[in-house]
């Protein structure tokens, strides 16, 4: 199949039954206004699960969805993406061979950032399906100093999306780095507690016990 005749992740799911025509147009609005990949913000809108997205692009793609946890990755591959390009567009470096380099990518038929790399990098990108969570966890593994918020703190109860725009806008606060992290993190406490999204018992719990383990 080429590159023109690929479907997109969006047309996947809804031909799939996982999302519906609603669904999709709302997640694409969010993406317009904030950017990200499709897939991300359906899951993290609680429209799907990573897992069931992975396994529909399995059956697209013909390819087994690669777990991270347990591969051994070499430092010719690492070496060939910086960290913060490596987070920015949420992949994982797996093998090189000087020409092709192979990457795991919980979204294969992203061809845009796909293009991206390959123009970055100078090299043909060859991207295989993995979890994005696993694939955060082998980039925190492998990269020092890189660390990636809990996404889960963004699903939100679809019944009530109109509750939870402000949640979505400050997602783009975060990026920007005129606000100290000590600020956004208790500025983003304070708004779900305030959108009864977690309960700030559970949050002081959660806290105590943390540092208790650390």
């Amino acid at each position: 199949m080429s590159n023109k005749d690929k479907k997109r992740i969006g047309e996947i799911l809804k031909e799939a039954g996982l999302i519906d025509e609603f669904q999709l147009a709302t997640a694409l609005g969010r993406q317009k206004e904030w950017g990200g990949r499709l897939a991300s913000i359906l899951i993290n809108m609680g429209f799907v699960d990573e897992e069931s997205v992975a396994s529909v692009l399995e059956k697209q793609l013909g390819q087994k969805c690669l777990s991270l946890d347990n591969k051994e990755i070499l430092p010719e591959a690492l070496n060939t993406i910086k960290p913060d390009i490596v987070k920015k567009y949420c992949i994982m470096p797996i093998e090189f061979d000087q020409k092709t380099l192979t990457i795991a990518t919980s979204d294969p038929t992203d061809l845009k950032t796909i293009d991206e790399l390959s123009f970055i990098l100078g090299v043909r990108i060859k991207p295989v399906l993995a979890l994005e969570s696993s694939i955060k966890r082998a980039i925190t593994r492998h990269y020092a100093g890189v660390i990636f918020a809990d996404s889960s703190i963004y699903q939100i109860d679809t019944a009530n999306l109109s509750e939870h725009m402000d949640l979505m806008r400050f997602e783009k606060i975060t990026h920007d780095t005129s606000y100290p992290p000590e600020a956004i993190i208790e500025a983003l406490a304070e708004l779900l507690i305030e959108k009864g999204i977690i309960k700030k018992e559970d949050l002081t719990g959660k806290l105590r016990k943390k540092y208790r383990q650390g």
